[in-house]
């Protein structure tokens, strides 16, 4: 299994905290970053599925 490693910084490490923020407030606890990361991923994947990019 291979693992990758970002850093954030300045207004991205901003908005990421945003994102987890507000994907956490329809769960009960804070989302991990890979869990924030991996909604994204999904994200990015339905919407290029549809011809969005």
């Amino acid at each position: 299994m291979s693992r990758e490693q970002t850093t954030l910084r300045g207004e991205d490490a901003e908005q990421f905290a945003d994102i987890r923020e507000d994907l956490s407030e329809h769960r009960r606890g804070e989302l991990s970053n890979a869990e924030v990361v991996r909604r994204l991923m999904e994200l990015h994947e339905r919407e290029s599925s549809r011809g969005r990019r």
